[in-house]
C-alpha cells in the first residue's frame, strides 16, 4: 500500500512540475514516461532539476529514493515513432541506473553501439562457457633467492575465433553483471585440476 502511495505521489509531482505542453504515462510498475515540448534545453533542465529537487525534498527525511532518468532529444521534425524514442530514452536510463551521479543520462548513438556489443559479447561468452573454449594460461612466480619456480598464477584467457583476444577485465565484467562468475570459476578449477593431475 505504501509503495502504491509513493507512486501516486510521484505521478502528481511529475504532472505538477511538467504541467504544460507534456504527456505523461505510467508504463509499468515503477516505470514512467513523459514527452515534453520545450522552448529550449535550458528551460527544460530548469524544470527537470525542479522535479528532482521536489522528489528529494519529499522523501529525503524518510527514505533514500534513487531516480533513474533517461533523456532523449529527437532532432527537429523527426519522423521517429514514439516507441523508438522511448527505447532510446530507456537505453540512457539503463546507463544511469544504480550509479551515484546525476540521476539522468542523455542518449547518444554510442550508447546503443555499446549495448549491441555487450549483448553480442554476452551471447558469445555463454557459448564459450558451454563449449569450454576458454583457455588457461599460467604466469610463473620465481623465488629470487634461488631462481626456482615455486608457484604459478592461473589466468583465464578468451581467444575469440573472430575478434581475437578479449581483455579479461571486459569479459569478467560481463560475467559478473550476468551472474556468470561462478561458471568462470568452475571452468578454471576444472582445467587447473586436469593440469595438476597431468
Amino acid at each position: 500500500d505504501y509503495g502504491d502511495q509513493l507512486l501516486k505521489t510521484f505521478s502528481l509531482i511529475l504532472k505538477k512540475c511538467f504541467k504544460s505542453h507534456s504527456i505523461s504515462a505510467r508504463l509499468s510498475m515503477d516505470h514512467f514516461a513523459i514527452i515534453v515540448h520545450y522552448s529550449n534545453k535550458i528551460a527544460f533542465f530548469k524544470t527537470l532539476n525542479k522535479f528532482i529537487t521536489t522528489m528529494k525534498n519529499n522523501y529525503a527525511h524518510k527514505h533514500i529514493l534513487k531516480l533513474s532518468l533517461g533523456l532523449y532529444f529527437p532532432v527537429d521534425h523527426t519522423s521517429e515513432t514514439i516507441s523508438n524514442m522511448l527505447n532510446k530514452a530507456n537505453i540512457a536510463r539503463q546507463k544511469v541506473k544504480n550509479k551515484d551521479r546525476l540521476p539522468y543520462f542523455i542518449y547518444n548513438s554510442k550508447l546503443e553501439q555499446d549495448l549491441y556489443y555487450k549483448t553480442w559479447l554476452l551471447t558469445e561468452l555463454k557459448a564459450a562457457l558451454k563449449n569450454k573454449t576458454l583457455e588457461l594460461f599460467y604466469q610463473p612466480q620465481y623465488d629470487l633467492k634461488n631462481f626456482k619456480l615455486n608457484a604459478a598464477e592461473a589466468i583465464l584467457v578468451w581467444n575469440h575465433s573472430e575478434r581475437g583476444f578479449i581483455p579479461q577485465n571486459v569479459f569478467f565484467k560481463i560475467a559478473a553483471d550476468n551472474q556468470l562468475r561462478t561458471n568462470l570459476t568452475s571452468i578454471m578449477l576444472e582445467k587447473i585440476c586436469i593440469d595438476m593431475h597431468k
